[in-house]
């Protein structure tokens, strides 16, 4: 069975000012200095601004900055027809006109170094301060539960680091690890670690991109939305590769492929009781005029 519903206009409208100047300092140096503001008006929700300001410090091979910013994330259209569509879950108020936008309050300080011409080092510190996260209670045969911001409060800090080495004119290497703590243990869709390795290269007139990814094992949700159940996914690794061939005759950028993902047919999840495709490919071109 399934229900209906005639869906309210929900709409968010947002305006941006910010300013940032440069400082000249001794030695080569430029301190840069910015502040700004997001307006976000909302025909369903209560008005807020979000602002952000930082601070970078620049050389010819190095910058350091640091940024904090205020994000918000209104609800939409879903906590209005998500229990609508349910007849069990018709409701004359499920909460949806009650919440109040998702805060995000995000803290990073990093630098990038170029160490030499052929390589480049990223790295930044972050965490994520997260409150009134918009939730939906669940249901059951004896109640239609609601919507509310009553996700408790949590952070996540972490790390993240990359770095891209030009080996030569046509070999190209990257490697990145990104670490995340959660102060919620069961957090979904938080790995604790994820490595990245690629390499890009040209041999006899075919480029070649070869990718693969580490990922630890993680907390997902399950497919009952009525309730906040994690289940864990196990760690994985998964590898990929493209080879593409230029063709004059489709323009400038045009070439024809070939893509296999996941090259060894890893058996992995994402999502607890989805699992993801083994072996598959794709052959296509790009064209460009």
């Amino acid at each position: 069975m399934a229900g209906s519903a005639d869906i309210p206009s929900f709409k968010v409208t947002s305006a941006y000012a910010g300013v940032s100047h440069n400082v000249n300092l001794a030695g080569g140096w430029v301190l840069k200095p910015s502040v700004g503001a997001r307006v976000y008006s909302s025909n369903r929700y209560a008005s807020k601004i979000a602002p952000n300001a930082g601070v970078s410090l620049n050389a010819d091979n190095l910058t350091v900055y640091f940024n904090h910013t205020n994000a918000l994330l209104y609800p939409g259209a879903e906590t209005y027809t998500l229990t609508r569509a349910i007849p069990m879950a018709f409701a004359a108020n499920n909460g949806w006109d009650r919440l109040s936008p998702t805060e995000d309050k995000h803290t990073e300080i990093g630098l990038r170094w170029s160490v030499s011409d052929n390589t480049q080092v990223d790295v930044s510190a972050f965490q994520d301060r997260i409150s009134k996260r918009y939730v939906w209670s669940g249901f059951t045969p004896m109640a239609t539960g609601a919507w509310s911001n009553g996700f408790p409060d949590y952070r996540v800090s972490g790390v993240e680091a990359s770095v891209k080495h030009t080996i030569n004119r046509e070999w190209t290497l990257f490697s990145g690890l990104t670490t995340l703590n959660p102060s919620l243990a069961n957090l979904p869709y938080a790995p604790k670690t994820a490595v990245s390795l690629g390499v890009t290269g040209l041999v006899g007139g075919y480029r070649i991109a070869v990718d693969a990814q580490h990922q630890s094992s993680m907390f997902s949700l399950t497919q009952d939305r009525g309730s906040f159940n994690p289940t864990q996914v196990g760690s994985f690794t998964v590898a990929n590769m493209r080879i593409s061939r230029a063709l004059a005759a489709l323009g400038k950028s045009g070439e024809v492929y070939l893509a296999v993902n996941n090259l060894f047919d890893t058996s992995y999840q994402y999502n607890a009781g989805y699992p993801m495709p083994g072996r598959n490919f794709r052959v296509g071109m790009n064209v460009s005029f």
